[in-house]
């Protein structure tokens, strides 16, 4: 009678690329995240805005030729600016908070649960390895929410457009990129690092809330008390605030003088109205250089919790 030798035998296969090993991560992890029906309705519900924005983008730059079809558009007045596209920004931001909140506590904290780090670790992977494919779950999810349909159509909308705006609109790109890419940046590496400490999905919520309120409240109180905004450094709110306000705001208002948009003139000078009552405000670089030590923070304390034994082969 033959015997079957189940003894152990190398591999002799060509092994795995290591950037596919890397990807099987994200890629199960998207999996897992869309099962829930919460993310697929916050998904679908943040793609709304620009959907609507793409719409409104269509008929400014072809209001010539759909009048013929529908004469009621003569009545019509938009002007798709800077404005709309910082109004609905901050609408997608709002859904991009919540949609963090529904698909993010449970990245890490489902495989410590588990005791499944280990295994991940025994596959010629490294920790590395293993918080870029759990941060690219988040990236993917929150920039194709985001970030990827608001570019799509400033896209489309440049292509559409006539000279005069794209000169007068060309610094948009530039700062949905630069606005977007810092909040989703943070989220990504902050709700990983609650996922590796908190492994209730609840805590992991009053802990990303706290996070953004607490700091912001001491750093107004600081403000009020000693008239200085020096404490902002210490608030990630205020820090991604005071970026979206430069990339939108201060940007606009210094082409205002050639803005033919009264709207958009209007909100300038309302914003450095209300500024100039307070105190000076932190400087670009030094918000920063804040984010930039709030995200390293972060990276610390992810590979801080993450110490198992790894397994290099």
């Amino acid at each position: 009678m033959a015997v079957m030798d189940r003894s152990y035998k190398r591999w002799d296969g060509d092994p795995m690329p290591h950037w596919q090993r890397l990807l099987v991560i994200p890629e199960h992890g998207l999996r897992e995240v869309f099962k829930r029906k919460l993310v697929r309705f916050l998904y679908i519900l943040s793609l709304l805005p620009s959907l609507m924005l793409l719409i409104a983008a269509f008929v400014t730059t072809h209001l010539d030729d759909l009048l013929a079809l529908f004469p009621f558009l003569s009545e019509l007045e938009l002007d798709i600016g800077a404005t709309a596209y910082h109004v609905f920004f901050r609408f997608q931001s709002f859904i991009l908070f919540l949609l963090t909140l529904a698909g993010g506590p449970s990245l890490i904290s489902r495989d410590l649960t588990n005791q499944a780090l280990p295994l991940y670790l025994s596959k010629s992977l490294s920790r590395t390895d293993y918080v870029l494919g759990k941060g690219l779950v988040l990236l993917v999810l929150l920039a194709g929410a985001s970030l990827l349909p608001l570019c799509t159509v400033y896209c489309l909308h440049w292509f559409w457009a006539d000279s005069d705006w794209r000169s007068e609109y060309g610094w948009l790109l530039s700062s949905l990129l630069t606005s977007g890419g810092a909040k989703i940046l943070f989220l990504t590496i902050f709700v990983l690092a609650i996922s590796a400490y908190v492994r209730r999905a609840r805590l992991a919520w009053v802990g990303l809330i706290g996070l953004f309120l607490l700091p912001w409240m001491c750093s107004r109180g600081f403000e009020e008390a000693a008239r200085t905004r020096v404490a902002e450094v210490a608030a990630p709110k205020v820090l991604l605030s005071s970026i979206e306000t430069w990339a939108f705001i201060d940007r606009q208002a210094a082409r205002a003088i050639s803005n033919k948009n009264p709207v958009e003139k209007a909100i300038a000078e309302t914003h450095d109205l209300v500024e100039s009552r307070r105190p000076a405000p932190l400087t670009m670089p030094v918000v920063f250089a804040a984010l930039l030590g709030w995200l390293s923070a972060g990276l610390f304390a992810i590979y801080r919790k993450l110490r198992p034994v790894e397994v290099i082969g």
